[in-house]
């Protein structure tokens, strides 16, 4: 069985570090061991693949829903607007 952190206790990377393993990770599809490996030669801070791993599972359960907030302040909304503005990009026609 695995001991828990105490409630204070961080992880050893801060949001910016996981902001940048969650990018190579899921932007730039590297594997695991590639992220580790840019995070250990590039930023010169050792890594495991735990490390790693745990920065994109906090990373995924941060973005898990970034609608709902949006999707919920639009249901309670007494006036929903859609701007058909249009735009011409590559001689094609677009929409916000």
């Amino acid at each position: 069985m695995l001991a828990r952190l105490s409630a204070g206790a961080g992880s050893g990377s801060g949001p910016r570090l996981d902001t940048h393993i969650a990018m190579l990770a899921g932007d730039f599809r590297l594997s695991r061991d590639q992220v580790r490996q840019t995070v250990v030669e590039v930023f010169g801070i050792p890594a495991s693949m735990g490390s790693i791993d745990n920065a994109i599972m906090r990373m995924s359960a941060v973005r898990a829903d970034p609608w709902a907030e949006l999707r919920q302040a639009i249901q309670k909304a007494e006036v929903v607007h859609a701007d058909e503005t249009t735009w011409r990009l590559a001689g094609a026609q677009q929409w916000l």
